[in-house]
């Protein structure tokens, strides 16, 4: 998506700096898109309060209350924004991105729209609960006991592997909310320098890690050999990501590997490859067999929503490639 200055006019007056307005552009946070977000607020206000709304177009509105005029619109992203005017002091405040469809729930009550002994489901009219994929149960991931505002962060570290020179990195992933700071998972890789390695060099290094690594980095070489050879990129390899089981189905995990596709933008890092399953297994059986193929079209349906492409050599696995210049999140 391009950055225009006409949309970047739009939505500034929802942010309090232009630097926070391009950041959020970079991100595709939300589990729900413009549409879902804006049903919901129309819904709630219309349907379960007292309060008014007037709606400008698809991606904006007002909504009105005793003590404040709020003004929301709906990013490209599908986030939603506002900010507040209070009706007695005229002051302008209250900027927010929220991340989640519940969140915008959340800010509404503190703000007065809501009643908070009225069900987040009761204001879901049928109209919004249509919009919901078939594929996403209603209170899959929805829960209201985190803090309104939350965002995901990573605490990385790396080491120089002097005998290969590759690097070791890890980073916790942090959960950040207005009160805490939880470390909710973890992610492991090595970077690999094709301009100080050559192929074989490569494969060498990764052998030293794993077998895992090395059929990787074997797959790999094949389907960028011309790149390889022709302009040394540099290669993430991610090996782990782990979010703990009551955080899962949050959207925490393509939270972090966008973080982790920031720092590699920061770096200047090629690519990212990555395999959508575990390699070394000894179970063979059939029953196992059919459980990692759904593991692996599961897996890899998730790393295709982050724009990875995926890559199948004859008799083999996938494996799943980002280019990182090319990121795109915003569709």
């Amino acid at each position: 998506m391009n950055i225009t200055e006409d949309l970047i006019q739009y939505y500034l007056p929802y942010f309090n700096r232009k630097e926070d307005l391009e950041k959020a552009f970079i991100f595709k946070a939300s589990i729900f898109d413009q549409k879902k977000n804006f049903a919901f607020i129309k819904s709630a206000v219309e349907e379960h309060s007292r309060f008014s709304i007037q709606c400008n177009q698809e991606a904006t509105g007002v909504i009105y209350t005793d003590k404040y005029e709020i003004y929301f619109a709906i990013l490209p992203t599908g986030d939603f924004v506002y900010y507040t005017i209070n009706n007695k002091t005229n002051r302008k405040g209250n900027y927010c991105r929220v991340m989640k469809l519940e969140s915008i729930y959340n800010h509404l009550i503190k703000l007065g729209v809501l009643d908070e002994n009225i069900s987040f489901e009761a204001i879901l009219s049928d109209n919004v609960i249509e919009l919901f994929s078939m594929e996403q149960p209603l209170n899959s991931g929805l829960t209201f006991e985190e803090d309104d505002w939350s965002n995901i962060s990573l605490d990385s570290s790396m080491v120089v592997d002097q005998e290969f020179f590759v690097i070791n990195g890890g980073a916790e992933i942090i959960l950040n909310t207005e009160e805490t700071e939880k470390r909710i998972g973890y992610i492991y890789f090595r970077i690999y320098n094709s301009n100080l390695l050559n192929k074989n060099q490569l494969l060498d290094a990764a052998d030293a890690a794993s077998g895992d690594e090395v059929w990787l980095m074997s797959i790999f070489t094949k389907l960028f050999k011309e790149e390889i050879e022709g302009w040394n990129p540099k290669i993430l390899m991610l090996n782990t990501i782990s979010i703990k089981p009551n955080h899962r189905n949050k959207g925490y995990g393509k939270a972090a590997i966008k973080e982790l596709i920031q720092l590699c933008e920061i770096l200047e890092i090629d690519y990212i490859i990555l395999k959508p399953s575990s390699i070394e297994e000894v179970d063979y059986s059939e029953e196992h067999k059919v459980k990692r193929k759904k593991n692996i079209e599961r897996l890899a349906s998730f790393y295709d929503q982050l724009t990875f492409d995926s890559y199948i050599l004859e008799d083999e696995e996938p494996v799943m490639v980002l280019e990182v210049n090319d990121a795109d999140f915003i569709q």
